[in-house]
């Protein structure tokens, strides 16, 4: 360092323990004593890692309100088309129903329009404002059913579900259906992740005026590109799916005044975090 220099500032990554590292911004100010001297230098360390979060959490937003809007307005004009291609279908299948392979190729063509009429449904409940109906909800009640959903998934895999829940408090303003919506989501995701065996397990305590609730699974886990766009629309590792689930979970997430984040490495596994203000959306997230 140049002691000529009075102030050298730099960002650079600090690795930690295993593959985690830190971003630091790093500020050097040279001292200088009482006859002119150099009298040392001076060391500040500033830990960026939460701006950082939150400037992903805005890019985030800014990409799935830019992407909505557009998918308003690309769904409505793929509509009209497809209900036409769908009564030409129908009505060739049964034109043609004593011919075996004309009528089975009808019939595909009506169940791939109606395949691509749920897409832009979804589409539409993506981009268009999402109404909530916040109540009281027993907070076992509101993990254990959708649990129950994918019991027969679980069971098939052999995948062993645990579930730990705190005494207090008992209850969280909410809306139920979308937060059935959201664990469904979720446990799906999970159960996909994992091959023979393994483990979910559903964490919830309560931190300050909020609700934290973690899934966890042993599954495949994610990479660094994986999490920076998971929920991105129509972004899927997958080759069945439509890529809108979680960017449908994130929306009732921050509509319920809530957040959603997640931590997962590459084969090690995923670990998805719910905050949920226990007194509904008029919960403030700047007090965590």
């Amino acid at each position: 360092i140049d002691p000529a220099l009075p102030v050298v500032s730099r960002q650079t990554d600090l690795p930690l323990a295993g593959e985690e590292t830190v971003r630091l911004d790093v500020t050097v100010s040279s001292l200088e004593g009482e006859d002119g001297e150099s009298g040392g230098f001076l060391f500040m360390f500033k830990d960026l890692s939460q701006i950082q979060a939150l400037r992903k959490e805005v890019e985030t937003h800014q990409r799935l309100a830019a992407i909505g809007k557009l998918a308003a307005g690309v769904a409505h004009e793929i509509r009209n088309p497809l209900s036409s291609i769908k009564g030409f279908a129908t009505y060739f299948a049964q034109r043609y129903k004593d011919n075996e392979s004309d009528s089975r190729t009808a019939a595909v063509m009506a169940g791939e329009v109606e395949r691509i009429n749920r897409s832009i449904t979804q589409l539409l409940e993506f981009s268009k404002p999402l109404a909530v109906e916040q109540k009281l909800v027993n907070i076992r009640q509101m993990i254990a059913h959708p649990l129950t959903l994918v019991e027969r998934d679980l069971k098939e895999k052999g995948i062993e579900a645990q579930v730990d829940i705190p005494v207090q408090p008992a209850t969280i303003v909410t809306d139920p259906d979308r937060m059935n919506q959201v664990f469904l989501n979720l446990f799906i995701n999970a159960v996909q992740a994992m091959e023979t065996g393994g483990l979910l397990r559903i964490e919830a305590s309560p931190k300050g005026a909020f609700l934290e609730i973690r899934v966890l699974d042993t599954g495949v886990g994610m990479d660094e590109t994986t999490l920076e766009h998971l929920f991105d629309p129509y972004y899927t590792t997958r080759t069945s799916g439509t890529g809108l689930g979680l960017s449908i979970v994130h929306r009732i997430m921050e509509n319920l005044g809530g957040r959603i984040s997640v931590e997962s490495r590459s084969g090690q596994g995923a670990c998805f975090i719910l905050l949920l203000p226990l007194n509904g959306a008029a919960g403030r997230l700047e007090e965590v």
